[in-house]
């Protein structure tokens, strides 16, 4: 099978074609209720198995094509810069682990990143426009499971006894945004679906069932994201295809898109026709937290604040109108914008590399659609439109797993496709049927085996460590187990990758049981590592009050205040330290910074009162 330039397209086996097609749906859809997080570490877990197989076959493949055919792939150059600039970020860290393994609940350090270059690079070398129409079927048939299972917790017949404080429809992403966004991109690539004649009636009347179910879904999760993502996919797609297709129209074409937009963007920021259905609080409280993100890179430009450390850093950095309008407890872990959160924790190699990861994708997905016509411009124009619908929900919202895995899947294919439009039958079947030499097939198993050995090492480490927080949290008040307990704090402490915070969750957990002699030190280590992690020093201001050393509690009470400068209940517990000591200056001038707080006012009558 050949381009009109005469290279011959690289063949991969078939079982990794068939992998690589099937590890977005299991990704999505796994999770596992005996972890202490079910969903992001587990699907992890099976994004860096899956990766790690996939990667031999991606590094035989290379071995195999010529380096000048190699070199014209700039896709590879910008994702090995993006890598690099990852791993330097990561060198520069301070939480190491952090970076590597990701925050807790969030799982977006180096790992994860890695995971999903690996996916889009090999989707870039296998997909072809045959195998897209399976890839699409996949789509479809994810969508219509997560809508199935988002329908059956909407009627409140979960077999799962989530602890959710959220909407109950959280599918297999534990959230109603990314369930919300992930529905939109499954319906949107079902309804794009509908104009592809290559796909079976059946079929597309499958894809009609799902858009019907996945709306519901969306719908009644209260998530404005999957409306704005389904949306805007629909309008580039249409927009483009008659741009192409009906020149004569593009004045007016254009004019509708651009009224359209300003008209979706100002009902998103409370104005305009659209504000009732568009227009939602959790959507324009992102604007504090990019304004954060903004002033952690401007401190931090080189290398941000440390990879997936946004957390550590956002009371410091949010805004006095922040904590006017929403108070000093809420906090948040990520910046709700893809960009901003890896410019503001991994910096400026890390940010642009990935900007121009993306604008070389759009450029490509432009070219693909524009040098196609007919049933491929069709099948392009549906990857490139889910691909911008990726996009406008990572413009307000966090990378999760089970969804992001679908957009680097889909971009991957933006640059597999633009290659194979010039295959001779590009509908064809051919990389599922042909299979590579003998000796190819033995070089790229062992070269996987090889790099799974790591990488099954690091899930079982994972794995331990989400297993012994769930155990250790089941046997919480549960005195006549303190021997099986004990075990598993051990456990958890000697894993390399355990999370720090389910390590200071199992010490608290003794010290509160009473065994503080060995517990205490450990959360000091802990802090030690993690100067600016908050929760650490709030327990253990806690810990050193209740045993009456008022001049310990006093200095840390001190760095919160540094941390996390517009806490009026910091200051309020500092000053009756200082009460406890006789520091009457010190009380008095604690009271005073407290009513000069805009959140010290919901505590002024308290504060007066305890500080008098």
């Amino acid at each position: 099978m050949k381009n009109k330039t005469g290279n011959i397209s690289y063949k991969f086996k078939p079982s990794a074609v068939k992998l690589l097609l099937l590890t977005p749906l299991i990704v999505t859809l796994y999770f596992n209720t005996r972890a202490q997080d079910p969903f992001n570490t587990p699907k992890l877990i099976i994004l860096l198995l899956i990766s790690a197989w996939l990667l031999g076959h991606l590094l035989v493949s290379y071995k195999k094509t010529s380096p000048d055919l190699i070199s014209k792939d700039f896709e590879i150059i910008l994702v090995i810069i993006f890598l690099v600039s990852m791993f330097v970020a990561f060198f520069f860290s301070e939480v190491k682990i952090t970076a590597l393994i990701g925050d807790n609940l969030r799982r977006l350090g180096v790992l994860t990143y890695t995971a999903t270059a690996v996916v889009l690079l090999l989707a870039a070398r296998a997909m072809t426009f045959y195998i897209a129409l399976k890839w699409i079927k996949i789509a479809v048939i994810t969508g219509f499971l997560s809508s199935i299972y988002g329908m059956i917790q909407m009627t409140g017949n979960d077999p799962v006894a989530w602890n959710n404080p959220y909407n109950a429809i959280i599918t297999t992403l534990g959230n109603p945004n990314f369930a919300s966004a992930a529905l939109a991109i499954f319906s949107l690539i079902a309804f794009l679906s509908l104009f592809i004649s290559s796909l079976s009636n059946s079929f597309r009347f499958f894809s009609a069932i799902t858009i019907l179910l996945s709306l519901i879904a969306i719908y009644n999760s209260q998530s404005r994201q999957g409306i704005i993502t389904l949306v805007i996919g629909i309008i580039f797609y249409f927009g483009v295809f008659i741009l192409l297709n009906f020149p004569k129209y593009k004045f007016l074409t254009l004019f509708a898109l651009i009224t359209t937009s300003l008209i979706l963007i100002a009902g998103m920021l409370q104005q305009g026709p659209l504000a009732a259905y568009l227009y939602k609080e959790s959507v324009s409280v992102r604007g504090y937290y990019w304004r954060a993100a903004v002033e952690m890179f401007k401190e931090n430009p080189l290398f941000g604040v440390g990879l997936d450390n946004y957390g550590g850093f956002f009371k410091q950095y949010r805004g006095v109108e922040y904590v006017t309008k929403y108070g000093f407890d809420i906090t948040s872990s990520n910046a709700h914008n893809v960009i901003l959160q890896l410019f503001s924790t991994g910096g400026l190699f890390v940010g642009f590399s990935y900007c121009a990861l993306l604008a070389y994708t759009f450029f490509i997905g432009l070219k693909l659609v524009k040098n196609t016509t007919g049933e491929l411009q069709k099948i392009s124009l549906l990857f490139v439109s889910a691909w911008i619908g990726f996009q406008a929900q990572a413009f307000i919202s966090i990378d999760n797993m089970g969804l992001t895995i679908w957009g680097w899947v889909i971009a991957g294919s933006i640059f597999g496709l633009l290659k194979s439009q010039y295959f001779s039958n590009p509908l064809a079947a051919d990389n599922l049927k042909a299979s590579a030499p003998k000796k190819i097939r033995l070089d790229q198993t062992l070269a996987s085996s090889f790099i799974l050995i790591p990488s099954l090492m690091a899930s079982v480490y994972l794995w331990q460590a989400e297993s012994d927080a769930f155990s250790i949290r089941s046997l919480q008040g549960l005195t006549q187990y303190k021997d099986v307990l004990y075990r598993y704090v051990e456990e958890l402490e000697q894993n390399p990758l355990g999370d720090p915070f389910y390590k200071f969750e199992a010490y608290r957990l003794l010290a509160e049981s009473g065994d503080v002699q060995n517990s205490i030190p450990k959360i000091r280590m802990l802090l030690e590592n993690e100067p600016r992690n908050l929760f650490y020093l709030q327990w253990l201001a806690w810990f050193e009050q209740e045993q009456r050393n008022y001049t310990s509690a006093i200095q840390i009470r001190k760095q919160i205040t540094v941390l996390d400068p517009w806490n009026a209940q910091n200051f309020l517990d500092l000053g009756l330290l200082y009460k406890q000591i006789g520091d009457t200056q010190g009380m008095n001038q604690i009271l005073q910074k407290i009513l000069s707080i805009p959140s010290g006012k919901i505590l002024a009558d308290t504060a007066r009162t305890e500080l008098a």
